[in-house]
């Protein structure tokens, strides 16, 4: 198998270094944006685009944030933020920190967390405004129908949703989701970091198979859409898993960052 189709790490571009650390744009990202284009412009021509592309703008910073939240939170640890991969979800952060648990959950939970503040502050000006959240995940931008896209209500409503799905969605006990890492730390102290990560991997890989059933399932009815990309995480999901599992046994899953590679060593660090 070629090494870009091994390795979905590699399927990004750069987008620049912001606060010391690269930024790169996952290619999943870019099939979301194109998505969502195509369905603005289907449904409602220039409004639909200038819709697509706001949604688009409120989902980059989104998951921007939430890498945020993970390399400021390893920073604040004593470790360090060296890039963040923009995917549709979030909780693709390069960041190195204390080989101890407790450093690597704080450093994980912390992307979740800036997704729980920022459904709290739109939540809260929606209510008062007498409004109520979408709370459905299926459906994340749902807004009242009676809402023009130039009200302000509205977006703050796709702020919410959009944020909203994305923190259950990284509660999938999944790599490379943030309840997957969560998972291994909490196992990690009770029965060491490759048993853990082990686990880890085949509770992801059976999500992995859940969601690629349910994708195909909503492909054969009228969610056809939305069954591909079910599908295509379900991929990316396994792929990401597998490869955990093959740098583990290849001594080359070093637990000294998030993501587990630390070669300033060279191949030999882990058994040194």
């Amino acid at each position: 198998m070629p090494d870009w189709m091994s390795d979905p790490m590699t399927w990004a571009v750069p987008a620049g270094r912001y606060f010391g650390i690269r930024v790169r744009i996952h290619f999943f990202f870019i099939v979301l944006t194109v998505t969502l284009l195509l369905k603005g412009m289907r449904e409602g021509g220039v409004d639909g685009c200038i819709w697509a592309v706001g949604v688009t703008a409120i989902l980059f910073f989104s998951v921007l944030f939430h890498e945020f939240g993970h390399c400021f939170a390893a920073r604040a640890v004593g470790g360090d933020a060296e890039e963040i991969m923009m995917w549709p979800l979030g909780g693709l952060a390069f960041v190195s920190v204390p080989n101890t648990a407790r450093a690597q959950f704080i450093s994980t939970v912390w992307g979740p967390l800036i997704n729980v503040i920022i459904c709290l502050a739109t939540g809260a000006v929606l209510v008062v405004s007498d409004y109520t959240p979408p709370l459905n995940p299926l459906n994340p931008l749902a807004m009242h129908s009676e809402l023009q896209p130039w009200q302000w209500h509205r977006w703050v409503g796709h702020a919410f949703g959009l944020n909203w799905l994305m923190l259950l969605f990284n509660m999938i006990p999944a790599f490379p989701m943030d309840a997957g890492r969560i998972l291994r730390c909490a196992l990690w102290v009770r029965i060491g970091f490759g048993r853990a990560t082990l686990i880890a991997v085949q509770v992801a890989k059976l999500c992995a198979m859940v969601m690629g059933i349910a994708g195909f399932v909503l492909m054969m009815g009228e969610s056809k859409t939305e069954g591909l990309q079910l599908v295509f995480i379900a991929v990316f999901v396994y792929l990401m898993s597998e490869r955990e599992r093959r740098l583990l046994e290849a001594g080359m899953l070093f637990d000294e960052s998030l993501f587990g590679y630390d070669f300033s060593q060279g191949y030999t660090s882990l058994s040194q």
